[in-house]
This record gives C-alpha cells, sequence and structure tokens, in this order.
C-alpha cells in the first residue's frame, strides 16, 4: 500500500464510503467492520489464486475468469443479500443492476 498522499483527491463515492464509516460509533462493531473492510478490499484489488488453472498457470489477475473471482463476487452478493434481508436496503437489485451494465461496457 502506498503512503498517503497529502494531494489524493476523492471520488463522491469513497468520501460517502468514508462518512458512514466515520458514523460508526466505536466499539467492537466498528473494529470488526473495519477488519472486514480492510480484508475485503485488499482481496477484491488482487484475489490471486495460487492453485494452477487448466493451463498450468497461477491465476494472477482480477481480470481472468478464474473460479476465486467468480466465488468472491458470489461471497459479497450473499453479504448483499443478507443485509437486504435484515435492514430492507431496498438498494441490492439497484446495485446488480449497475454490476451488470459496468460488466456488459467492459
Amino acid at each position: 500500500m502506498q503512503p498517503p498522499d497529502e494531494q489524493t483527491v476523492l471520488t463522491a463515492e469513497e468520501q460517502a464510503l468514508l462518512q458512514r464509516l466515520r458514523e460508526v460509533p466505536a466499539g467492537p462493531l466498528r473494529t470488526s467492520l473495519v477488519a472486514l473492510l480492510m480484508d475485503l478490499a485488499a482481496f477484491a484489488r488482487e484475489p490471486s489464486c495460487a492453485a494452477a488453472q487448466a493451463d498450468g498457470v497461477p491465476c494472477d489477475s482480477v481480470h481472468s475468469t478464474c473460479d476465486r473471482c467468480r466465488d468472491a463476487v458470489a461471497v459479497l452478493d450473499e453479504i448483499d443479500t443478507a443485509l437486504a434481508g435484515v435492514l430492507g436496503f431496498g438498494l441490492r437489485e439497484q446495485r446488480k443492476a449497475a454490476r451488470a451494465q459496468e460488466t456488459r461496457s467492459t
């Protein structure tokens, strides 16, 4: 990870994420949330897989269509579904549609 840059400009999405995180009261829940978000971000940045793929070469890129990347998205979808069911956010379908649109445009 690179050291913080004083000139770093955050996107609106990043600002919203940080604001929501700052609104979580200090305590065990926040500590667990921060640890989980850090782990998820590290994995999502580059979820390389040590297992050899069909061609014998380990998967080392998020741009591959390896099982580990598909499994990571499936886990995130499960978390999303659980939150929508418990908290009733109602945004899950919107996020899925946005991801589908992004996939089609790449």
